[in-house]
């Protein structure tokens, strides 16, 4: 029971001491005046990085980081829809199709700011440090985002470029396909004729001996001897048309399936030859990705060089209107004094000594605690002796009147 009354004390002082730091914290604190402290934190000014707290004691920032978080909305909207345009161009898909993504990109953009902004203090060089990495970031998406939006200025022109191109590189993959296939198939038909002409050479042969030879044996008039009948020029006549039909009948089959071969492999030449055209020329047409339109573009560069002066326009107007903000806000810390930034960093430090107060009275009562705690052992210590001395001597007097019982008995 001892040890609870205690910790209920010490927790009840704890308590007080609570309540006592606040109500010094809350009576340290100038109050702002009635009109600001009604006022609300408007969206422009959380995107600048504003805090409620800071800007109600220093309302005269207000129009300012108002005008910046405009700024940085507008900024990043434009950013935005660069990325929908470029993401339109990687993926080569209608920028209808990709406005999520720009969407996504402005909120993330926005965060980003206000996470920067809201880090700036009362340090030049810290703030200068702090700006580094925005302007990198906005040189990179001009690098990256600037491009793609150039060639979505230019699309017609690029579109045009594209067809010619497309038109030219057609041509040659056809021709491609006919230089590597025309050369087999002409020699395939130049065997097919040789075949064709070997045959016919042999029906020839064998038709002419035949008509001598019957000529020999029927009409005196072309007969060498000029009589009928069957001599040696019949005879001879006869045996060459049969050799002629001999061979015939034996190369026949085998040019035929010869002929069968060679048209089949030329049909098969003639679909590839067809086939691969169609092939590279569809690639062809459909090749309008981002490296496609840059390759246009630089064509178009080289045929007009002044549009290569207004592609750098574009990107250093990209990273100037990206930089709008941080300019705004560099400049008004360096000129017009970081006001702003000083009520932040003093109020921080109020809470960084409130926090100080509050650890240090922690301490006070641990060890308040841990002395209480060593004087109730002690105490305990002592009362234990105590009762063991009166239990000791309580059967000692037992022990001796016991005895004497004994003794008288």
């Amino acid at each position: 029971m001892t040890h609870l009354r205690q910790a209920s004390n010490a927790g009840a002082r704890l308590e007080q001491m609570g309540r006592m730091t606040c109500t010094i914290a809350t009576h340290s604190e100038p109050s702002p005046p009635g009109p600001s402290r009604r006022r609300k934190l408007g969206w422009a000014s959380w995107f600048a990085g504003a805090d409620a707290r800071v800007l109600s004691l220093v309302p005269s920032e207000r129009s300012f980081l108002e005008a910046q978080g405009l700024v940085i909305v507008a900024m990043a909207c434009v950013t935005g829809f660069a990325v929908a345009v470029a993401g339109s161009g990687w993926w080569n898909v209608p920028i209808t199709h990709i406005l999520w993504l720009g969407a996504v990109w402005t909120v993330v953009i926005c965060i980003v700011d206000r996470l920067i902004y809201k880090s700036f203090g009362t340090s030049k060089r810290t703030n200068l440090l702090l700006a580094i990495p925005r302007a990198l970031l906005s040189l990179m998406l001009a690098l990256v985002l600037g491009l793609p939006m150039v060639q979505f200025i230019f699309s017609p022109s690029i579109a045009n470029q594209l067809s010619q191109t497309s038109a030219v590189e057609q041509k040659s993959a056809q021709k491609q396909a006919i230089t590597f296939y025309e050369p087999k198939i002409r020699q395939a038909t130049a065997q097919i004729a040789q075949v064709q002409a070997h045959e016919t050479a042999l029906e020839n042969r064998v038709a002419k001996f035949t008509r001598l030879s019957g000529c020999e044996r029927n009409e005196s008039s072309c007969s060498h001897t000029h009589k009928t009948g069957c001599g040696h020029w019949c005879r001879y006549y006869a045996q060459q048309a049969n050799i002629a039909r001999l061979a015939l009948k034996q190369d026949r089959p085998i040019d035929r399936q010869k002929v069968t071969a060679l048209k089949t492999q030329i049909e098969a030449w003639r679909t590839r030859e067809a086939s691969e055209a169609s092939t590279r020329v569809g690639a062809i047409a459909k090749d309008k990705d981002l490296l496609a339109k840059a390759e246009a573009l630089s064509a178009i560069e080289r045929q007009h060089p002044e549009v290569s002066r207004y592609v750098l326009f574009v990107l250093g107007l990209f990273v100037c209107l990206d930089l709008i903000a941080l300019v705004m806000k560099l400049s008004h810390l360096l000129v017009g004094g970081a006001v702003y930034e000083e009520v932040a960093a003093a109020l921080r430090e109020r809470d960084r000594l409130a926090a100080h107060r509050l650890r240090e009275q922690t301490e006070v009562l641990r060890k308040r605690f841990t002395d209480e705690a060593r004087a109730d052992a002690d105490v305990d210590e002592v009362r234990i002796d105590a009762e063991r001395d009166r239990r000791i001597a309580d059967a000692r007097l037992h022990t001796g009147l016991s005895g004497a019982s004994g003794v008288t008995a």
